[in-house]
């Protein structure tokens, strides 16, 4: 089956070197796409399975230094390829290494997203017009249900300094703290902070931080800007991390980054308690982004699922989808 039509993966998570050696590779996305001497040949497919997949021609590796005209094939939509070693760039801005899926960025006017991480495209005001405009689907009245299921694990041996990345205006918070716990968010939208406190009847105490501001009523503290740029010491350390939906709601490309600042938060003995969203990302592109079992393995080693239902409404089967998994992991540092 050829690649005609299908979005290459953003990034490769792995590859196989296929027998004879040094005959051709197959690589794996972290969407999913499986590619053999670049025709996709799986989705969420076994590399060694990919290897007996129809070839067209051996994969003989990276191009050597190609021209313009001869590399631009390998960068998508209104991205240009540059000579040796290929690039993909758009208004002067390094979109990555051609050759690895690189797609049109969906959110590419104005300000790049401030991270200094590969090919990232998604920007704050994309998020602030969100919530100007009440567009925020994601957001729940109610406590999230993995925290009261899984309350006597997630809480043990409390008091707990608990971080909760990118947490809009969730309810969550309030009641971690109503149960004794120090919480600590992370939100790059100030007026969603406002709300959040308003709605637990606080008034919080503002400061500029490294990064930011950071607002403090009782046992919330929040801090409103990128976490990428906050103040790392004033955050951390913490001994758990509720990762209720931030994880896909990045951009793949800042998943690496994003789980090594939240390790690197996480106390010895501490545990992450994530709850993603899986799905076929052939379907559409985030966010939310699907966040599958092989994912969530690669970014963190230890990770235990315990537990997975059924998501899938009207308004997922309306986007085309058969099949939307909620699925809850645990992380052990």
């Amino acid at each position: 089956m050829g690649d005609e039509g299908v979005e290459l993966p953003l990034v490769v998570l792995q590859h196989k070197t296929c027998e004879p050696p040094g005959s051709f590779t197959v690589r794996e996305g972290d969407d999913g796409a499986v590619l053999r001497n670049g025709h996709l040949v799986a989705r969420f497919g076994d590399l060694a399975q990919a290897c007996s997949a129809p070839v067209e021609a051996p994969d003989t590796g990276p191009p050597p230094s190609p021209t313009s005209a001869s590399c631009q094939p390998l960068c998508a939509g209104d991205l240009t390829c540059l000579n040796g070693p290929a690039k993909c760039v758009k208004n002067g801005q390094d979109q990555g290494v051609a050759g690895l899926g690189h797609r049109p960025p969906r959110y590419h006017e104005g300000p790049r997203y401030s991270t200094p991480i590969l090919g990232v495209v998604m920007q704050p005001a994309f998020w602030k017009q969100r919530w100007q405009e009440g567009q925020i689907g994601f957001h729940s009245t109610t406590v999230h249900p993995d925290l009261i299921e899984h309350e006597s694990t997630f809480l043990q041996d409390g008091p707990h300094r608990i971080l909760v990345p990118l947490c809009g205006k969730s309810v969550d918070l309030a009641w971690l703290a109503e149960r004794g716990h120090p919480v600590v968010g992370i939100e790059l939208v100030r007026s969603a902070v406002e709300e959040l406190f308003q709605q637990a009847n606080l008034t919080p105490e503002w400061t500029e931080v490294s990064g930011g501001e950071c607002a403090t009523a009782g046992n919330i503290t929040v801090f409103v800007g990128d976490l990428f740029e906050l103040d790392a010491d004033a955050i951390g350390p913490v001994s758990r991390v509720w990762d209720r939906a931030a994880l896909i709601a990045l951009h793949p490309n800042q998943r690496p980054a994003y789980t090594e600042r939240l390790l690197a938060w996480l106390q010895p003995g501490g545990h992450i308690l994530m709850n993603v969203l899986a799905y076929d990302p052939a379907l559409m592109d985030g966010p939310p982004w699907s966040v599958r079992k092989g994912i969530v393995r690669r970014l963190y080693p230890s990770a235990q699922e315990i537990g997975r239902r059924d998501a899938l409404d009207d308004r997922w089967r309306a986007r085309g989808h058969e099949q939307l998994d909620a699925v809850t992991w645990r992380i052990d540092r």
